[in-house]
């Protein structure tokens, strides 16, 4: 093996913990030789309550600390666990025999969006960096790839809106390209793979790139309503890019467009720039994920102290949390952090692993199914085009090019 190429940073044998969730039940993503299985645990006292009830999502540090000591939990059965068996386990108390997981295999559910380009392995990928609840990053045939996860319900929901999204953009050149799909071993869609999102946060000089980005996006009829958190801007080769594409939402009539477009694109705006303006722009600030050291927990069995304290962001921010939030971000940029380096474009090389999350925007459940981006689309085309050699092609030829 070449030991100059990447690996994953997981030893082979070793088990690792790479996200989870923490809400009407707990989900616990595991890892382990290129193996997953999520271990699903019975929800802490204070999400329990009927399906339809809204669970209660204000931070509470000590509630996070309940849900990773659900790890100790698993391992004290870790070395029961058949990895490449099931993609699914309950953890389960049996008071005679103490904790043990049933394994079941899941059938997860289908996106929607049909496919544009190439199927890709997920067993193709080496993962380098686990990024966030649903962001890899690695290699694929060499090159470095960022990915889009989904490993449970709700994540597939959200790669369906991302994958739609990004179809809604076409043509509009403000997205990172996407270079495939990727499918786990029984072809189940779970991931969508990007050429990685390298460049540098929005800056004071870059506002009439923004305002022209976001005015071209109003005028497909579309809102980014990621566009209220600061990081989903990036600017590459002097164009901006923008994540967070299941944020991407539909408003055929022009006056819900104009309202929704007016809180999520310009009074965003007109609150970044005046702040900007005093942002030195004496150093590249990259994007928010790859500035912070990130490490894959190992779970070895019995470990005598308490899992890493992390804290994952799943729900929305309140208002008052985003405005704090945002100023926590303006403050880490106006910091002389010698330490980060200037991001190099002409090979898209960055320096180490790097990770935060600063949280996601709107849920799919606050819009109404006529927002879904594939409404944006899908009455322009009978069906989807698969195994094309490029997405661009054929959405600028053919759907795009008569507007």
């Amino acid at each position: 093996m070449d030991s100059k190429a990447p690996q994953c940073p997981i030893p082979q044998g070793v088990v690792a913990y790479i996200t989870g969730a923490n809400d009407k039940v707990r989900r616990y993503l595991l890892w382990k030789n290129e193996d997953l299985v999520v271990i699903q645990a019975p929800p802490l006292p204070h999400l329990a309550g009927p399906p339809d009830s809204e669970p209660d999502t204000e931070y509470n540090p000590e509630i996070d600390k309940m849900f990773f000591y659900g790890l100790e939990e698993i391992q004290t059965v870790i070395h029961t666990i058949e990895f490449g068996k099931t993609n699914w386990g309950y953890l389960v108390h049996n008071p005679a025999r103490g904790y043990e997981v049933m394994q079941k295999q899941k059938t997860l559910p289908k996106v929607t969006c049909g496919t544009w380009t190439r199927l890709v392995s997920r067993r193709e990928i080496t993962f380098t960096r686990f990024w966030d609840i649903g962001g890899w990053n690695g290699y694929w045939k060499g090159q470095e790839v960022d990915v889009f996860m989904a490993y449970d319900a709700y994540s597939i929901d959200t790669l369906d809106r991302e994958m739609w999204g990004y179809l809604a953009l076409q043509g509009l050149d403000l997205t990172y390209e996407a270079l495939g799909h990727v499918v786990e071993d029984d072809g189940t869609i779970v991931g969508l793979m990007f050429k990685p999102t390298v460049g540098r946060l929005l800056e004071y000089r870059d506002r009439a790139l923004a305002y022209n980005a976001l005015a071209r996006i109003q005028a497909r009829g579309l809102v980014f309503c990621g566009a209220q958190e600061y990081t989903n801007f990036t600017v590459m080769h002097g164009k901006i890019r923008i994540t967070n594409l299941a944020s991407i939402w539909y408003f055929p009539d022009e006056k819900r467009r104009n309202e929704e477009a007016d809180i999520r694109h310009w009074q965003t705006l007109e609150r970044w720039f005046p702040v900007l303006k005093y942002v030195p722009e004496n150093r590249a600030k990259t994007v928010i994920q790859r500035c912070v050291e990130q490490n894959v927990l190992l779970l070895p069995r019995l470990s005598p102290e308490r899992p890493l304290f992390i804290r994952f962001v799943l729900e929305p921010y309140k208002e008052a949390e985003r405005a704090k939030l945002n100023n926590a971000i303006i403050t880490w940029l106006r910091k002389d952090a010698p330490r980060r380096k200037r991001l190099s474009l002409s090979n898209g090389r960055t320096h180490s692993s790097r990770d935060i999350d600063w949280g996601v925007t709107r849920r799919a459940e606050d819009l109404g199914r006529h927002n879904h981006p594939d409404q944006a689309i899908r009455g322009r085309i009978e069906t989807l085009p698969s195994d094309c050699d490029t997405e661009s092609t054929y959405y600028e030829t053919e759907v795009y090019a008569s507007k």
